[in-house]
């Protein structure tokens, strides 16, 4: 039998059996390209051809021979579909609520009351070979913000105000933030053991809630699924693979699988998904018109794309995410946002805007000598906080004031840890220039 004849058996087979499961192909996604959908749909038929590779000598029927890795594949289309079509309806009502009201923080601003400053930016940017988009804020007043590079190479589309970026582990302070709000709420306690909400972790009834947003419960583990998984299956399967070091409780060691737990924490006392509760939460109220999560990311008009590789700036390394990738984050980083809205969300983290301030304090380690809380790095002159995420060839850092007033943003769609971190990193950067632009009562 020639190759194309069984490529066509293969393709009947595998049409036959998508019919029987029920699965939908992107075609029948009315209004948009279901791009989850789609890499679902491909590794499938990366399946079939796998399949047809294989020895002429089989006595099964192309119907048998296809059937196992059809259905492998079809729970992942199907979660894939769940999962982006949740997000969706979330978006859109969103979209809905805040069509009445005015993006703050996201248009562009030259810095010309601010040259000096402005220069001397430019200059530490332009040294880093920066791409993304920059944002500083004084007083609550923008003064500087503006895009460097491109958002999209291949669409020669540049990085704006209003670009979109993965924020990585910038969304801890986010889901830090939701929990202190339940606290508020009386639904669960900063000193609840863990052994309360997932008992099965051995030693669990020896690790707080607070020990986990300060990254000292000792808990280990992976976060990371070879298949795209809906949030419950996300957050049990990380359940299954932590581990609780009883030695290293009390003791700083950063592991994202603490903010995935607490993920599930949430959902399990407030009856709501994670996705919506940040919109409750933080998108609605904060009047956030450019934030959402990665997994819609490539539906809307100012997201950017990736980009790794050498030195000079090529574009011609581009990433995209898995959606089993973007699942591993939920919690932990797979939100997207602009500066100007990471902005707004993290004043509202450090002031009274969501919770207290005395239990926005409490939450941050005010009046602790602890370096790292609720998601935030306190800087050792307590003059700030500041937060960095790096992942996917994407860098977030975000430094701002105590009061909310005064902050540096600088996100970029251009940064491949592996071989730039740190000679080409941002992180001290956006630091150096929060703390010079904090400690002037004007800029100029």
């Amino acid at each position: 039998m020639f190759r194309f004849e069984k490529i066509s058996l293969y393709n009947q087979a595998s049409s036959k059996i998508q019919n029987e499961l029920g699965i939908r192909t992107v075609k029948e996604k009315k209004g948009r390209m279901h791009w989850r959908g789609l890499v679902g749909v491909g590794i499938m038929a990366l399946s079939i051809l796998g399949v047809a590779g294989c020895s002429t000598q089989s006595h099964q029927s192309p119907v048998q021979q296809t059937k196992s890795a059809i259905k492998e594949q079809a729970e992942q289309v199907k979660v894939n579909q769940s999962t982006d079509d949740k997000l969706e309806v979330l978006a859109k009502n969103s979209q809905a609520k805040l069509k009445k009201t005015k993006s703050k923080y996201n248009d562009e601003v030259t810095g010309k009351s601010a040259p000096n400053m402005t220069a001397k930016l430019n200059r530490a940017l332009n040294r880093k070979h920066f791409v993304g988009t920059a944002l500083v804020v004084k007083n609550n007043k923008v003064v500087f913000q503006k895009g460097y590079g491109y958002a999209d190479y291949g669409l020669k589309r540049k990085n704006t105000a209003k670009s979109l970026y993965q924020i990585n582990s910038v969304q801890k302070s986010l889901t830090a933030i939701l929990v202190m709000k339940a606290e508020q709420k009386g639904l669960l306690s900063l000193d609840d053991k863990l052994n309360k909400y997932y008992p099965q972790l051995k030693n669990s009834d020896q690790v707080t809630l607070r020990q986990m947003l300060d990254m000292h419960s000792g808990i280990t583990g992976t976060v990371s699924s070879s298949k795209a998984l809906t949030e419950d299956q996300m957050v049990n399967y990380g359940v299954k693979n932590a581990t609780v070091d009883t030695k290293r409780i009390g003791q700083w060691s950063y592991a994202p699988i603490n903010y995935l737990i607490l993920s599930g924490i949430l959902t399990k006392v407030t009856h709501q998904s994670y996705y919506k509760l940040y919109y409750n939460t933080l998108i609605n109220p904060l009047k956030l018109h450019y934030s959402g999560f990665m997994e819609l990311d490539n539906e809307q008009k100012t997201g950017t794309k990736g980009y790794g590789g050498p030195l000079i700036r090529d574009y011609q390394n581009p990433n995209t995410e898995s959606p089993a990738t973007l699942d591993s984050l939920l919690g932990t980083g797979n939100a997207y946002m602009s500066d100007g809205d990471l902005y707004q969300a993290e004043r509202a983290v450090v002031t009274n805007q969501i919770v207290s301030q005395d239990a926005a304090n409490n939450l941050h380690g005010v009046g602790t000598d602890i370096n790292y809380a609720g998601g935030l790095y306190r800087m050792k002159d307590n003059s700030g906080y500041y937060s960095h995420g790096v992942g996917n060839y994407y860098e977030s850092t975000v430094a701002i004031s105590p009061d909310g007033k005064d902050a540096v943003v600088l996100m970029s769609n251009y940064f491949e840890k592996r071989i730039m971190d740190p000679v080409w990193s941002t992180e001290q950067t956006a630091i150096d220039t929060y703390k010079e632009i904090h400690e002037q009562s004007t800029l100029n």
